[in-house]
């Protein structure tokens, strides 16, 4: 029975009711960020009501940010991670709430003067989060990307290649290489061995995520495709030392989907170094 025949509908708010609704919610976000201080105009509940919000808030906190990091969680251990998930939500929570969407911005904080943690965590960091993404991307499109025979016929300048989703190119401390790679049993399917590497690009491959090593050069040429650069403006920017190898790993591994004549939204974080 449905609730127009019950009679039980749930109450709409005004637009002002909801106005002073998210004040209240964000008075109250502040006030468990703040941990002392006032409480939150309007609280009726003793302050140990709002100590309650806040373990709650932690233990979020920490189940969330572990399920993107799960072996920078094992190498810092319970309280430190537990310590580093609560700073993170307080210096930027969930905003909204699919909480595997949180936590993009802790490879950046952790490479800020604020940051208690090695240059090692940090990258592992950087590393963990690319994984993360590309396990929660799309399905990758399979076969040789569309419109692939533009490259024989076209000019480099007015081409782009679009990405598989979740594929990115990121720096990889060997440390934190190594212990990224030590955490993984079995090896994900297609992933080639990495050695001393200090680049790897991240991608999907069927069920689960990939990590493959990267010269330096190519490294530098895939991510200004990523960025938007058309072909022409990466291979005069960055061109690899050799472009038919690159060429021909990137055509047998699917980094691609499409090469097309008009350019993708930017898919990389310019700013990352």
């Amino acid at each position: 029975m449905d609730a127009l025949a019950t009679g039980r509908l749930s109450p709409v708010l005004t637009p002002e009711a909801l106005r002073l609704e998210q004040e209240r919610q964000a008075r109250l976000l502040a006030a468990i960020r703040a941990g002392q201080g006032p409480l939150p105009a309007g609280w009726a509940g003793h302050r140990v009501g709002l100590r309650a919000h806040q373990r709650h808030a932690r233990a979020t906190a920490r189940r969330a940010l572990a399920g993107a990091y799960p072996v920078l969680a094992s190498w810092l251990g319970d309280p430190g991670f537990d310590d580093l998930a609560w700073w993170l939500w307080r210096r930027s929570p969930p905003a909204n709430g699919d909480l595997g969407t949180w936590g993009g911005e802790l490879p950046r904080a952790l490479a800020g003067p604020a940051a208690s943690v090695s240059a090692d965590q940090a990258s592992l960091a950087r590393l963990e989060w690319a994984v993360h993404r590309a396990a929660r991307a799309a399905d990758p499109v399979p076969g040789w990307p569309t419109g692939l025979a533009a490259l024989h016929a076209t000019p480099p300048d007015a081409l782009w290649l679009w990405p598989q989703a979740g594929l990115s190119v990121v720096p990889c401390r060997p440390q934190a290489l190594a212990r990224w790679q030590a955490a993984q049993s079995p090896s994900p399917e297609g992933a080639s061995p990495l050695g001393a590497v200090d680049w790897v690009l991240v991608r999907r491959v069927g069920w689960q995520v990939a990590v493959r090593g990267l010269s330096a050069d190519q490294a530098r040429f895939t991510r200004r495709l990523l960025a938007g650069d058309s072909l022409g403006q990466a291979l005069t920017a960055a061109a690899p030392a050799d472009f038919q190898d690159w060429l021909r790993d990137a055509l047998a591994e699917g980094w691609w989907r499409a090469v097309s004549h008009t350019a993708h939204r930017r898919f990389h974080d310019e700013d990352e170094p």
